[in-house]
């Protein structure tokens, strides 16, 4: 989160934004897979302080995302259908730019020189529990895994024949937190934990293609609905056909 903080106050590269939104995502999947071990209130007030800063980095980064997306669709599209994607597209830069000023006022806030003072502390002197049970520590390691397998395995399990993207994007960020779990691990555990964060990636990547798509699509209608430029409206349309399919 450091050392990509001076990228994402200069904006230059997108990867800054994107590697600053991970390491929010990971210190919070750690702070919850690791609960039990740890002091639950300092945990649980960390955890939601990087949450929002993931929540500004996210601004960003989705739109980044979006944009990169549709840039490439748009660029397959015949010449007079391109002009006008590219003006549906001028929408997005422009939410972009907005989500990145809010992104800096944030990073120049007190609030977030507090936090980084925080995670420095915590990275230094983490508030761990005092365990008095006889449980090896093999063994909790492993808990740790499996309760964030269960989840996965739970959300798989209660899917309908024809999901919806929203059950489907729960089961892509239970997913995640098994991987960051397993990954974790892999110090103590070596090529079992590596062989099943590969598998949990596998499995992200590909929920992740279709949330990227149904996201693209609802925005493409909902900024077509609002348009009265017809022909970025056609545009739109074609556009949204490709991320259905």
């Amino acid at each position: 989160l450091i050392a990509h903080d001076p990228g994402v106050r200069q904006g230059g590269d997108d990867e800054d934004v994107h590697q600053a939104r991970v390491a929010t995502r990971r210190l919070r999947s750690h702070l919850r897979a690791f609960a039990r071990l740890l002091d639950e209130p300092w945990a649980t007030a960390l955890r939601e302080e990087v949450g929002w800063l993931g929540g500004v980095l996210g601004g960003v980064r989705d739109a980044d995302v979006l944009l990169d997306r549709l840039d490439t669709r748009a660029a397959r599209l015949p010449g007079d259908d391109l002009a006008s994607a590219m003006r549906l597209l001028d929408r997005l830069r422009t939410q972009r730019a907005r989500a990145h000023d809010e992104l800096l006022l944030a990073i120049r806030s007190p609030r977030y020189t507090a936090l980084l003072d925080r995670l420095v502390d915590a990275a230094r002197e983490p508030r761990v529990g005092v365990r008095v049970d006889d449980e090896p520590d093999d063994e909790v390691l492993r808990d740790v895994v499996r309760r964030t397998w269960k989840h996965l395995r739970d959300a798989v399990d209660a899917l309908p024949d024809a999901p919806h993207d929203d059950a489907l994007h729960e089961v892509r960020k239970r997913a995640k937190r098994a991987r960051y779990a397993a990954e974790a691990v892999e110090p103590a555990f070596g090529k079992p934990a590596r062989a099943l964060a590969r598998a949990l990636t596998e499995l992200q990547d590909v929920l992740g293609e279709h949330q990227d798509a149904g996201v693209a699509g609802a925005w493409l209608r909902d900024t077509a609905a609002n348009s009265r430029d017809e022909r970025a409206a056609f545009a739109a349309g074609e556009l949204a056909a490709e991320e259905r399919e």
